[in-house]
């Protein structure tokens, strides 16, 4: 499969049938999802790995944990 830019993906998009895009669409809704899904196992993987290190700390107080995180 040679490797597109964009535009290029964009411009082989025009003409197709509007079966073809639907399927398009949610084959990349399908993708996104998925993607965005491992972004999560890896970020919480290595929230644990901070967790187990000590490099993070547990809040009981709303308040104290807005300030952490420079929110207040």
């Amino acid at each position: 499969m040679k490797n597109l830019t964009f535009d290029q993906l964009v411009d082989e998009l025009e003409g197709r049938s509007a079966d073809e895009l639907g399927e398009l669409a949610e084959l990349t809704r399908h993708y996104a999802i998925e993607q965005r899904r491992t972004e999560i196992l890896e970020n919480a993987g290595q929230g644990m790995e901070d967790w187990k290190n000590g490099k993070l700390k547990a809040y009981d107080n709303i308040d104290e944990l807005m300030q952490s995180l420079g929110a207040a």
